[in-house]
């Protein structure tokens, strides 16, 4: 028989079918129908099969239809008349459409579809407390009516017979939840709440199943592991089974590896309080892999950029990597420049302070290391500005040159112009010694405290022009560039002209000379006058003395002669007119006698020089001054008996003796002379020292047939007689008494009586052709004697003019000029 029942009370229709299968287990032989079809009353008022009675087979009655259904865990059994009181009731709170099928001998099954209101609550206590009040034992043929009619051996009334339960399918509808549950209990065949810990499900702060009933963790605290690797904790304070509740529980070594390595030791182990559950990651510093440096969402590592991560993942992870490579997933300092920029918070998120001024360095470390990924101050060594650190790195930074970590070429493939590493200071430089600054043509010196090439650190340095010899601002330039002060010691004088332009010289002019024996200033240098006119300015007397100074107005005694000569004082205004008043007047501190020329009709008178043995005396004469006899009688027109005379740019002329006479022992210089057609011998020398030089003897000896010049016996020094004119003297040119101690170079020597020498030696600098003189014995370019002086000669001649013009020495006392 197959019954639908909605039931619309089912607390009341429990109690209502409780009552019927009360009634239909106890059974009375004198009842009309006390058991359901196929079944008798026995003895002891039990129903029983039929057959077990006799085999005869029981009508049905068709509208009695109850098989036993499973209520709380209990077979019920009812017929419809049964109870007729409890029929009001159902007929009222329940449609029921009901189809029967009758089949005798054969079990009527029972599909009940109950729909509960969620309102209503069974008490299914009370139906327990009903049932238990039957302890009758099952009769002889094993029938059961209930579970309380079963023994230990076989506790479930099933299909009226007591068994065990097999399978959860047989507990799954039982209600009767007094003496078990939903779960069957394989070992003792019972229905009960739970088996095994993993039966208790419905309550997680009763997880564990302990005696046949859920329980809080704490009950049996391994039963957490047991029952779930995933959550094999107990919390005490809940009872629950979680799964951690410190991170020492999510090691692999802590949950035995129950859980197959889910948790994957250090990957998983961290404890997220939150949900008690192991996880790999709580924070992205948890997270080691570089391909998935983020905590995603779901408390594991994922790369960056993915919907599990958080959007600015990198940039809270770590400012030193806040650019997310959404190519590999990993967590970069940079994928651009910009990335390194300063501020760039668009980049990094602005997570070092928005000047990065932090990880990456800021300016310092602008640039993107492709090969890392990360922000670094330089790729190359041009990217290095500052002085102190020009080399670009191998760990990409600036560092000085000559470190262990920069490239030992570093300067020089960096800029060429500075290609020296300075080791002290790390910084590139042009050079740090001369040798550095060869190569560079006029900057061959290293400076060494700006490290660049140069011309010069100091005056020494600058050697190679004459004209630069000081180092101003490391450049060679002249004196008249190097500023007041320059030129100081021997060489005080800048020149700021002529052949020694830009250099310190003794002098610029004759004012420069301070020193008395060099007034004259010649090519920058101060020297010695050679002349009188180069004392022009210096000294009022315009005359060079023996030394080579020019003597002031109180070393000089003026003699000169005029139609009214008063006698004078011997000064320039008021010159001696006797010759003799001006040798009286000669002393060491005024040695000097400027004869001053005053036309050939006033020529000075004789000359004699005696008493000067012990200072050196010169006679000089101006505007053609000359010596002659001025009265009766005879006399030498120049006499030295003693002392070291010297005449010059005299004419001594005229004389009735010797013109110029020099003995006793005394020394005679001339230059620039001319002794002409005196009487007697021209020069002589009788036992005493002579120098003469650029001196014209012509015309003499007329009287006494006497030489020209008669250089007489003398062992001493000086004995020179060079660059002379002899011509035309009566007695003979040159007598040597003692030939081979002297010195005749140069000599012009033409027309002089029997001989031009005599006892003389001469070499081929001497000339005895005929001189083809110009006027007053002067050379003309035809003459003989031009170019064959020699090499050596006085530096002037007669005139003053230098000596050489052309390719050598003239021979006589005039040097040809064009």
């Amino acid at each position: 028989m197959n019954l639908r029942i909605h039931y619309v009370l089912p607390f009341c229709l429990l109690f209502a079918c409780d009552k019927t299968e009360r009634d239909w287990s106890k059974c009375s032989g004198n009842d009309a129908a006390p058991c359901a079809p196929g079944y008798t009353c026995s003895a002891d008022f039990r129903c029983v099969s039929a057959v077990d009675s006799g085999g005869a087979d029981v009508a049905a009655t068709p509208d009695v239809a109850a098989t036993p259904a499973e209520t709380g865990g209990r077979e019920v059994a009812g017929a419809a008349t049964a109870d007729a009181p409890l029929d009001a009731p159902v007929d009222a709170a329940l449609s029921v459409d009901v189809v029967v099928d009758v089949a005798v001998d054969i079990a009527v099954d029972v599909a009940v579809d109950v729909d509960v209101a969620a309102d209503v609550a069974v008490d299914v206590a009370d139906a327990k407390a009903d049932v238990s009040a039957d302890k009758r034992p099952v009769d002889s043929q094993g029938s059961c009516g209930s579970d309380i009619d079963c023994p230990a051996s076989a506790p479930l009334c099933l299909d009226f017979k007591c068994a065990k339960c097999a399978s959860n399918s047989v507990c799954a509808s039982r209600l009767d939840s007094g003496v078990g549950g939903g779960v069957c209990d394989t070992t003792s065949g019972r229905c009960v709440v739970c088996a095994k810990s993993t039966d208790c499900t419905a309550d997680p702060t009763k997880p564990v199943c302990v005696a046949n009933q859920c329980a809080a963790c704490v009950s049996a605290p391994n039963e957490c592991r047991v029952k779930n690797s995933s959550a094999p904790v107990c919390d005490s304070t809940t009872g629950k089974c979680v799964g951690c509740l410190a991170n020492g529980d999510c090691a692999g070594a802590t949950d035995g590896g129950v859980d197959g390595g889910a948790d994957a030791g250090a990957a998983a182990g961290l404890c997220y309080l939150s949900t008690n559950q192991c996880v790999e990651c709580l924070a992205h510093t948890d997270c080691k892999d570089p391909s998935k440096p983020i905590c995603g969402t779901l408390h594991t590592c994922v790369g960056c950029g993915l919907q599990l991560g958080p959007a600015n993942g990198c940039a809270t992870k770590n400012p030193a990597a806040p650019v997310c490579d959404s190519t590999t997933g990993k967590c970069v300092g940079c994928l651009t420049n910009d990335n390194c920029a300063a501020g760039a918070a668009g980049a990094d998120g602005g997570v070092d302070g928005g000047a990065d001024g932090g990880a990456d360095g800021g300016v310092g470390a602008g640039l993107c290391y492709l090969a890392t990924n990360q922000c670094v101050e330089c790729l190359a060594n041009t990217d290095c500005k500052d002085p102190s650190k020009p080399v670009c790195g191998s760990s990409h930074a600036c560092v000085g040159c000559g470190t262990q970590i920069a490239p030992l070429d570093g300067c020089a493939t960096k800029n060429p112009a500075l290609p020296v590493c300075k080791a002290d200071s790390g910084a590139c430089v042009e050079c740090t010694g001369n040798a550095d600054c060869r190569g560079d043509a006029g900057l061959g010196v290293c400076n060494p405290t700006t490290n660049k090439c140069v011309e010069c650190n100091g005056n020494a340095d600058c050697t190679a022009d004459s004209a630069k010899g000081f180092c101003v601002n490391n450049a060679c330039t002249g004196c008249q560039t190097a500023g007041a002060g320059t030129c100081t010691g021997a060489k005080p004088v800048c020149a700021g002209s002529g052949s020694y332009i830009g250099q310190c010289v003794e002098c610029a002019g004759n004012a420069d000379c301070k020193v008395a024996t060099k007034p004259v200033c010649d090519t920058d240098q101060c020297r010695a006058c050679a002349k009188d006119l180069e004392c022009t300015g210096i000294s009022p007397a315009v005359v060079c003395g023996l030394d080579g100074s020019c003597p002031g107005d109180n070393a000089v005694i003026y003699l000169e002669n005029s139609s009214s000569c008063p006698g004078g004082e011997g000064t320039f205004a008021s010159p001696y007119c006797s010759s003799d008043d001006a040798t009286a007047a000669l002393s060491a501190t005024r040695s000097v006698i400027v004869v001053k020329g005053n036309g050939a009709a006033y020529p000075v008178g004789p000359l004699a020089i005696g008493a000067a043995a012990s200072f050196r005396v010169l006679v000089a004469g101006q505007s053609s001054a000359k010596i002659a006899n001025l009265g009766v009688g005879s006399h030498i027109l120049v006499s030295v008996t003693a002392g070291d005379v010297a005449l010059r740019d005299l004419t001594i002329s005229g004389g009735n003796d010797a013109g110029v006479s020099v003995s006793g022992g005394a020394t005679l210089h001339m230059d620039r002379c001319y002794v002409l057609n005196n009487q007697g011998i021209g020069i002589q020398a009788s036992a005493s020292a002579f120098d003469i030089i650029n001196t014209v003897v012509a015309g003499n000896g007329a009287a006494a047939g006497g030489y020209g010049v008669s250089l007489g016996n003398y062992n001493g020094s000086p004995t020179t007689f060079t660059f002379n004119t002899v011509v035309n003297n009566i007695g003979g040119g040159v007598f040597c008494g003692t030939p081979s101690n002297y010195a005749l170079k140069g000599i012009l020597a033409n027309g002089n009586g029997p001989t031009n020498f005599l006892n003389c030696v001469t070499d081929s600098t001497t000339s005895t052709a005929a001189p083809n003189f110009g006027t007053n014995y002067h050379l003309t370019s035809s003459s003989p004697c031009v170019n064959v002086g020699g090499a050596t000669c006085p530096p002037d001649d007669i005139d003053g003019d230098m000596r050489p013009i052309g390719a050598a020495c003239d021979c006589g006392a005039d040097e040809y000029n064009p």
